[in-house]
């Protein structure tokens, strides 16, 4: 088994396990992966308030 057979496997057991098809997984990864969760924002943000 290689790394894309293990991905389709992962992506077929989520959709079923949440109630979607693997189109929207699929949409969803492409979502974060164009917007990244920023965690330094908001430490960056409290710091420059307190200057």
């Amino acid at each position: 088994m290689n790394e894309a057979d293990y991905g389709d496997r992962l992506v077929d057991s989520l959709a079923e396990d949440i109630g979607l098809n693997r189109r929207d997984i699929y949409r969803i990864i492409q979502f974060f992966r164009y917007y990244p969760i920023m965690t330094a924002v908001p430490s960056q943000l409290s710091q420059s308030c307190r200057t």
